[in-house]
């Protein structure tokens, strides 16, 4: 068994000097201790963590479960945040490396992050980094950015490292949505769908029936757009036409983590 000074010691002398040369790549990654504690991240990542307004201490003291309330208080409020979902997303991500540790196997994840205006998503796979005699020194963490809801894009994206990034914006910035009378649940829909998920598994984020959510869009969804009879391609158009797939319904813009 390695003492925690040994594993410290293997990540920081042999480890983190096989990726030091991604430096100054594209590359956005990262190397967490066994104690979930930020060891090395390439200037890729770095650059993004302070785009997004965190400091490097920052990402050691949210692992950690020190970051300072005033801290919390102050990003949240900057990014529209609920503070109480915004703790809770970050003890999610943690909890998910540390299966990592525990279970030694790779895990893919999704964060998705609201931003001032616009809303991310962030894909993530978490692998550990093991010892020659089988221990968990550390986890390694890369990332890649892609579209809100975009599952299917994020396994592609590990396949081909190919990806179409686009910007999301709060719904507030879309009147079109309000002139229509839509209600939260409809805003809702229309925005899933409009990313192009299928009525199956929007219906399954949304925690409803498919017959429905099919049900809202005929009956109530296409009169609104004005669609007789209901015709569900014509809706995706004007969905598209109008911009709405890029607008985030107010319920929606939280941050949350979804594993893979």
């Amino acid at each position: 068994m390695l003492t925690e000074q040994e594993k410290l010691d293997y990540l920081q002398n042999v480890v983190i000097p096989v990726f030091k040369p991604l430096d100054d790549s594209n590359c956005r990654m990262a190397i967490l201790n066994f104690n979930t504690q930020l060891a090395w991240m390439s200037n890729a990542m770095s650059a993004y963590i302070q785009r997004s307004g965190y400091k490097e201490e920052h990402v050691n003291k949210i692992s950690s479960k020190e970051v300072t309330a005033d801290f919390v208080e102050k990003f949240c409020k900057a990014h529209n945040i609920n503070t109480e979902i915004f703790i809770n997303v970050t003890q999610q991500m943690n909890g998910l490396i540390r299966q990592v540790i525990e279970s030694k196997n790779t895990i893919n994840f999704v964060v998705l992050l609201p931003f001032i205006k616009t809303f991310h998503g962030y894909a993530r796979t978490a692998a550990p980094i093991l010892h020659p005699n089988g221990e968990v020194v550390g986890v390694q963490v890369i990332g890649y950015e892609y579209s809100f809801f975009g599952i299917q894009e994020f396994i592609s994206l590990l396949h081909t490292e190919k990806y179409e990034s686009k910007k999301y914006y709060h719904e507030q910035d879309q009147p079109e949505l309000n002139k229509r009378g839509l209600s939260p649940r409809q805003k809702e829909i229309l925005f899933l769908v409009g990313q192009g998920l299928s009525q199956d598994y929007a219906a399954q984020i949304l925690g409803i029936k498919r017959g429905t959510l099919s049900k809202i869009i005929t009956d109530q969804i296409c009169p609104k757009f004005d669609i007789f009879p209901p015709h569900y391609i014509k809706l995706l158009e004007a969905v598209k036409n109008e911009g709405l797939d890029r607008h985030i319904p107010e319920s929606f813009w939280q941050p949350r983590v979804i594993k893979i």
